[in-house]
């Protein structure tokens, strides 16, 4: 506390002067004389016990306020968690399930989701929690992904099953690849030697070359100057099957009414194209000319006839890669692609390529599938769709295309509660 003093000068005026330091020294002196006086009853000031008091105070303080701050800081970088109730837990990289009073080690959150019976988030654990804790042995499907999502942002996707000029075949799934043109074909052969027509619409099978109508056909057709594409009789399953070819019963007579045809046999007529005219004549019909009324005249025919209604130009498969794509149609392309990543596994597809982070849940004809980022497909058993979360998946994929990737586990809970190797 500052003290002054106040003078009065010659002409009655005040005069403030500052007070000096031992004026100062003095009034603090006094102070805490006064107060020892108080505390203590004793104003001799032999000691001073208070001032000592004081000095410990504020050095607790102190010691309280950085103990504080220390616990605070170790709470933030190390807390220790503690995942109360929660089934599914993580430590330092490890995701445990809980199963009874029993804590195991999981191989991954899609295992432990499975065991928990929902999709829930690991919480979180401490180390001196896990290390209090009952443990077991690790439990999980070791080949299951790692999390599976329901595929809903891949509008725009298609799945295709692809073969190479060099033979090999892959799936993909991704933009679908440029539908064939109208006009081109593809002839192929699988290796017991049916031979198909493959257009941008399916597949018709020929009949055998050494038949009467094998030979007409080929011959309208002109396959000799096709280049037979060696396909595996799985690639052709994923392509759409036409009607095969068909010839009602004889004898055939074709009506020529002003540039139209058509075929008049014992059951009715039916309209032909130019190339279907060609193949019957090399069998034998017989083309007369009519007027209109004629054909409008007789019923149309029960027993129709099915033949390739034109002739093609002939994609080489030396030099253009062909995919059967999802939707029901094929697809060519020449341009090249980027690496795709080799199955792994008994697989007919020798690779894999798709525009997705993580597993995908998809549905097919043949049930609920996941499908890795690796091209491993597994088959998600009803009850297993809700607790991974992918029950209202609504992406869908051709089986015929997923049954040339290699197979994974079963997604179940039982399967999942099974020691992990």
């Amino acid at each position: 506390m500052g003290v002054a003093l106040v003078l009065f000068g010659g002409f009655g005026g005040p005069m403030v002067r500052s007070t000096t330091k031992a004026q100062v020294s003095g009034h603090k002196f006094m102070q805490r004389r006064a107060e020892h006086g108080l505390v203590l009853g004793d104003i001799r000031m032999i000691d001073d016990p208070l001032a000592r008091r004081r000095k410990a105070v504020i050095g607790g303080s102190v010691v309280c306020a950085v103990v504080g701050l220390g616990a605070v800081a170790l709470a933030f970088f190390r807390p220790q968690h503690d995942p109360g109730d929660a089934m599914v837990f993580a430590h330092g990289g490890t995701t445990y399930v809980r199963v009874e009073s029993v804590v195991h080690p999981v191989v991954n959150l899609t295992s432990a989701q499975l065991i928990a019976g929902e999709p829930v988030e690991p919480a979180r654990a401490s180390a001196q929690y896990i290390s209090a804790a009952s443990k077991g042995a690790p439990v999980g499907i070791a080949d299951a992904p790692q999390r599976i999502f329901p595929g809903d942002d891949a509008a725009g996707l298609a799945w295709s099953a692809c073969v190479s000029p060099d033979g090999t075949m892959g799936v993909e799934y991704g933009v679908a690849p440029q539908r064939m043109a109208e006009g081109w074909a593809l002839l192929g052969v699988v290796p017991d030697g049916t031979q198909y027509v493959i257009d941008a619409d399916g597949r018709v099978e020929l009949p055998a070359p050494d038949s009467t109508e094998g030979r007409a056909l080929r011959r309208v057709l002109d396959t000799r100057g096709a280049t037979l594409a060696r396909l595996s009789p799985e690639f052709v399953a994923t392509i759409p099957e036409k009607p095969p070819v068909v010839l009602p019963p004889g004898p055939w007579e074709i009506i020529e009414e002003q540039g139209s045809f058509w075929l008049d046999n014992p059951s009715g007529v039916q309209a032909l194209t130019q190339t279907q005219v060609d193949v019957l004549v090399l069998l034998g019909a017989k083309v007369r000319q009519g007027r209109a009324p004629d054909s409008v005249r007789i019923a149309d025919a029960e027993d129709r006839l099915v033949l390739p209604s034109q002739r093609y130009q002939w994609v080489d498969p030396d030099t253009t890669e062909v995919c059967a794509t999802e939707g029901s149609f094929v697809s060519v392309r020449s341009d090249p692609q980027p690496a795709a990543a080799a199955v792994v596994g008994k697989a007919h597809a020798d690779s894999f390529r798709a525009q997705i982070a993580g597993a995908v849940a998809v549905w097919t004809e043949a049930g609920l599938y996941a499908v890795t980022e690796s091209g491993r497909v597994h088959l998600i058993e009803p009850e297993a769709a809700e607790a991974l979360g992918v029950e209202g998946a609504q992406a869908q994929a051709p089986w015929p295309v997923l049954s040339l990737l290699p197979r994974g586990s079963t997604l179940s809970r039982q399967a999942a509660l099974e020691f992990a190797s």
